[in-house]
């Protein structure tokens, strides 16, 4: 199986989107001003610059933004899930997807500094998925232990991500623009989009939503999959963006999956990119996420129908799914036949939320590390494109 070659349309698909090529497309720094996104603040026209990321995107975004700002920025603080440093920043090491102690000292740290700020100052803030869990402050009367476990119960309760911010948002005291009140400066949001639709209340649970502060989206999974898109056709290959809204249960969307790959039964040679995020209701005490599902639901639907040649590849944009080391599974024609002479029932792993270790033991598990950012999940399925021709 062209394993590789799978992995590598992935890491063409985060490359369309990398922190430093969207920050520097969209922000400037010119002789006599800033301009971010298509609006231009004078140097004279603010007084202090300050500049703030959080999420999963954090890191290389503040890094990006700094290599562009410089000595311009007065100071800021980036939240992030990944060990770090910044010149000039604060730095806060939060948790994920887990609400902790961490999530309460980077809200706290975040309205402090907001407090300080002047109507004259121009906050430029950095927001990314996992900004929900990575920054809390539950609303009066309700403890850590409280919120962390609402939080856990809709974790796995199967619900749609936007669905789950609503509740988040309404026992949060930095949550649906609550952040962005604790300040009287003015500023810009420049975001990469974790949601369907591109919800800026859904995204992060929108702590930044005010009059006073723009947003813009930089990043997404529509253009992660049509970065990909183009690399592909200029490479020669027969590609299409099927749909960039795939949501529901895993085994919903896997009979979606199911069904578009049986109408191209005939075609020789594919390839089609799929986008969105699904979900599960976790069952069992195992480990795995709902992309390592959608990959074993598709694998049952695919069972009496998976050609020779068919290569797929569901994995999470951020390097994570679920409680698992690994962003997704591989599937091809030849998984059944290992995981039969493993004795390996996909049935039973899925009843036990267990999607890991069934793909783990097989060989299949997608396990490409903390990317850095987050724009949802990818498909990618391809027919008829041996060796050097995936490349």
């Amino acid at each position: 199986m062209q394993k590789f070659a799978l992995a590598d349309w992935y890491w063409r698909a985060l490359a369309g989107i990398r922190a430093e090529t969207v920050i520097a497309r969209h922000l400037q720094l010119q002789p006599d001003g800033i301009v971010i996104q298509d609006r231009k603040y004078a140097h004279d026209a603010y007084e202090r610059l300050y500049v703030y990321a959080v999420g999963k995107a954090a890191l290389p975004m503040a890094r990006a933004a700094l290599q562009v700002l410089g000595s311009h920025v007065s100071g800021g603080l980036v939240v992030s899930h990944q060990s770090g440093q910044l010149p000039g920043l604060d730095y806060v090491l939060s948790s994920h997807p887990q609400v902790t102690e961490r999530s309460l000292q980077a809200a706290r740290l975040l309205q402090a500094q907001f407090a300080r700020h002047q109507p004259e100052d121009l906050v430029l803030f950095l927001l990314s998925g996992g900004a929900s869990a990575m920054m809390e402050e539950p609303q009066s009367g309700l403890t850590l232990a409280e919120f962390s476990a609402v939080n856990q119960a809709l974790l796995t309760s199967g619900i749609p991500i936007n669905a789950l911010n609503v509740v988040r948002s309404a026992i949060s005291r930095v949550k649906g623009g609550r952040l962005a009140a604790a300040t009287r400066a003015r500023g810009e949001v420049l975001i990469v989009s974790d949601v369907i639709g591109d919800d800026l209340a859904t995204i992060g649970s929108g702590p930044m939503l005010s009059d006073r502060f723009r947003h813009t989206i930089i990043a997404s999974n529509r253009i992660a999959l049509a970065a990909l898109a183009s690399d592909l056709q200029r490479a020669g290959q027969p590609v299409e963006i099927v749909n960039t809204a795939l949501e529901g249960s895993a085994e919903d969307c896997a009979r979606v999956l199911a069904a578009k790959i049986r109408q191209l039964h005939d075609q020789g040679r594919y390839c089609i990119l799929f986008g969105g995020e699904c979900v599960t209701r976790v069952t069992g005490n195992g480990r795995g996420g709902r992309n390592q599902e959608l990959a074993l639901h598709l694998m049952l639907q695919l069972q009496n129908d998976f050609e020779a040649g068919l290569q797929i590849l569901c994995a999470g944009s951020d390097g994570l799914d679920g409680n698992s080391p690994a962003a997704g599974a591989f599937l091809d024609s030849e998984i059944y036949a290992v995981a039969k002479h493993k004795k390996l029932d996909a049935r039973q792993f899925l009843q036990d939320s267990d999607s890991y270790t069934f793909f783990s033991q097989l060989g299949y598990a997608f396990e490409p590390g903390i990317t850095g950012t987050n724009v949802m999940d990818f498909v990618f399925v391809a027919k008829g494109l041996d060796g050097p021709n995936l490349h």
